[in-house]
């Protein structure tokens, strides 16, 4: 998928109350979040990575400086464009995640 297609799923699966931003502007971010959703006084962030593990690194200072201009209790998401594979250190396991994005709002 690309960056605008993702950009239109998690628009699509925002519950229909919610106010949301697709590429805005904060005052105290040079590189926000992709989408910003607004749903009973909660914000979420929403981050987008096309090219899952490799790209990770290049979104956490996004989602630091974010955390850092954005009011607490706000959440950050990250969405990925492809499954990637996390290995806990500890256990030498591994979890496979974002196998895919739903596109309906679930409480």
């Amino acid at each position: 998928m690309t960056r605008q297609e993702l950009k239109q799923a998690v628009l699509r699966g925002l519950p229909p109350d919610a106010d949301a931003m697709v590429s805005q502007d904060h005052p105290l971010l040079l590189h926000g979040p992709d989408v910003i959703a607004a749903l009973h006084g909660t914000l979420t962030a929403y981050f987008i990575s096309l090219r899952g593990a490799r790209e990770i690194a290049a979104i956490l200072p996004k989602v630091m400086l974010s955390r850092l201009a954005f009011p607490p209790g706000a959440a950050c998401v990250l969405v990925l464009g492809e499954p990637i594979t996390l290995i806990n250190d500890l256990s030498g396991s591994s979890k496979l995640i974002g196998v895919g994005f739903s596109s309906g709002y679930q409480t």
